[in-house]
């Protein structure tokens, strides 16, 4: 500690008092951790408030904002927790307190918190897959302008290229396999619906953001199966045959026609890319 300034320690102090989530008193007592000095020796009283008051309007401000701020980015999560969300959030801000000037990395955690830390709580598994699901949609909000493919220069490939073709993914996309089918759970939460949490059940979706919008799509296991090995850099022949390989291999789906597969790819190519999924093409050699 011989290092840390004063104004340092003062900063740590002040950020350990107002941060506790059981209140500024829980807040005091770990701050003499970081300083032994009393609170009156740190804050004046006002002519009508006490230090301790003064100081008690930015701890209930400080994690009052931060519930506010996940209930905000996980709207599915908060419905599915109810009456209980808010001590929840406030037990994982306390195991997982906010380490970044960004807001989109506060509820990073919450997945393995739920997983984790909090397996005790009723449907803990699919709390996590919806946080994973919500946190991501926010992750692609936040993601990176890049190029867009021009949905023509697709169609216009000639089909001597196809083995030799790659796609890239515009840079705000994911993909996610869920173990529960948590996209229409969210979809209703989005729309005011009622919501129901589902039984689990596989669940392939594609996230890409379009018009400042996240838009998000349930995709088969051979529509994830491309979309996955384009993402990994494979050529669109190889991304084609690990297609029909998921289609014969997924014994936790539908099974799919292969011939269904080969009339359907022409039309999901160009769906996806008229959707804005695709930031380049390129053809080896």
């Amino acid at each position: 500690m011989n290092d840390v300034t004063p104004l340092e320690r003062l900063e740590r102090w002040l950020l350990t008092a107002v941060s506790a989530p059981d209140g500024l008193e829980q807040g005091l007592a770990r701050a003499r951790d970081v300083d032994a000095r009393d609170l009156d020796e740190v804050i004046l009283p006002s002519q009508r408030v006490s230090a301790a008051d003064r100081l008690r309007v930015y701890s209930n401000m400080y994690f009052s904002r931060l519930v506010e701020i996940l209930s905000e980015d996980f709207p599915a999560v908060t419905v599915a927790l109810g009456s209980s969300g808010d001590a929840i959030f406030r037990d994982y801000l306390d195991r997982h307190p906010s380490t970044n000037q960004r807001l989109t990395p506060l509820g990073g955690h919450l997945p393995t918190y739920f997983l984790e830390s909090r397996p005790d709580l009723p449907n803990a598994h699919v709390l996590a897959a919806l946080a994973h699901l919500e946190h991501t949609r926010e992750l692609v909000f936040e993601g990176a302008r890049g190029t867009l493919l021009d949905p023509a220069a697709l169609a216009a490939m000639a089909p001597d290229s196809w083995p030799r073709a790659r796609l890239s993914f515009i840079p705000a996309s994911a993909l996610i396999r869920s173990e529960w089918p948590v996209n229409d759970y969210l979809d209703a939460v989005l729309n005011g619906d009622d919501a129901t949490l589902p039984a689990p059940g596989l669940q392939r979706i594609l996230l890409w953001r379009k018009d400042y919008k996240v838009r998000r799509l349930v995709v088969s296991p051979s529509q994830f199966a491309i979309l996955q090995s384009l993402r990994y850099g494979r050529t669109l022949m190889e991304a084609i045959g690990a297609g029909f390989d998921a289609a014969e291999s997924d014994a936790d789906a539908v099974p799919e026609d292969p011939e269904t597969i080969a009339a359907s790819l022409g039309d999901w190519f160009r769906t996806w890319a008229e959707a804005g999924v695709f930031g380049a093409l390129t053809v080896d050699g």
